[in-house]
């Protein structure tokens, strides 16, 4: 069990480093695959019905909670960049189509 628990931990830290090195790329395209992965191995560590104290000495040996909490950081920054690039997207399409409009209008409705 407990050879069973390491290697799983060495997994998920394998895992979560996978996905910051994408995040560090912006490789968005691979993130699904990943993130699946790492889920099963989640699921997998719950089945495995282990004790705090069991799983405490493998988080503290892989740096579980040091690297989720890069992890977690990371992926809360590049969210918060991707949503200010998508609402400045929003916000000049509105202008460029407000201005086309007021332009258009003024030019068709004079008399030649």
């Amino acid at each position: 069990m407990e050879v069973d628990l390491k290697k799983a931990m060495e997994n998920l830290r394998d895992v979560t480093c996978e996905l910051i090195d994408k995040l560090q790329k912006d490789d968005y395209d691979a993130l699904e695959g990943i993130i699946d992965k790492r889920q099963k191995l989640l699921n997998d560590l719950e089945k495995m019905h282990c004790t705090i104290e069991q799983y405490g000495s493998p988080v503290k040996q892989f740096e579980i909670i040091a690297f989720q909490n890069k992890l977690s950081k990371m992926m809360f920054e590049k969210k918060k960049d991707l949503r200010e690039k998508i609402d400045d997207i929003s916000k000049r399409k509105a202008s460029t189509k407000g201005y086309y409009k007021h332009i258009g209008t003024n030019i068709f409705s004079k008399k030649i």
